[in-house]
């Protein structure tokens, strides 16, 4: 092999760069106390050919659940390695956001979506809905208990290795949030 090929072969995606900044950024502050890392996901999904990386966290006997997600799919990684690309649209990977609160939080929605918006700087587009299991208790681990809501949010735009500093920086505004949602949830 020659050299060039050589590095091709090793070079890190978009992904790869983000994924490594990322979860860097979100260690350091469970080992500083900012919050707590309760699940990590590292996928693959060979029917879309996506990766999908997934931090869940909570600050220390918090009532508010967080997770954070770098997505990548098939089309990312054909425009950066092999410049095949859908017209206007630069490969790169999105950030979704999913926050878990209680019931008692839902009569502040405005207050919670104007926090939101200053906090992640119009950058994210949300979705907020309500999550009842069918029965009084829920069978998955995953599934949220009766009366919670749910903020999901995900970039308007796909990020690059030029937003490097704007990942490093969700891990403290994610834990930022959860500060501010846990003192709406214990006002409530």
């Amino acid at each position: 092999m020659t050299e060039r090929n050589v590095a091709s072969v090793f070079d890190p995606t978009i992904y790869d760069n983000l994924k490594t900044v990322l979860e860097g950024a979100c260690y350091d502050l469970d080992a500083e106390g900012a919050f707590l890392i309760t699940g990590r996901e590292d996928l693959v999904d060979l029917a879309s050919y996506s990766r999908t990386f997934r931090l869940r966290l909570r600050r220390t006997e918090g009532r508010c659940e967080a997770s954070v997600a770098l997505v990548s799919d098939l089309a990312d990684f054909a425009g950066e390695l092999r410049k095949v690309h859908i017209a206007g649209e630069a490969p790169g990977a999105r950030v979704q956001l999913e926050l878990l609160l209680p019931l008692s939080v839902s009569g502040r929605r405005e207050a919670v979506e104007a926090y939101l918006s200053e906090q992640w700087e119009q950058s994210f587009r949300m979705e907020f809905d309500l999550v009842s299991p069918w029965s009084g208790e829920s069978a998955d681990a995953g599934v949220p208990a009766a009366g919670q809501c749910r903020i999901r949010m995900m970039t308007t735009g796909k990020l690059d290795e030029g937003d490097v500093e704007g990942v490093e920086e969700i891990g403290d505004r994610l834990s930022q949030t959860l500060a501010y949602l846990e003192s709406l949830a214990q006002s409530g």
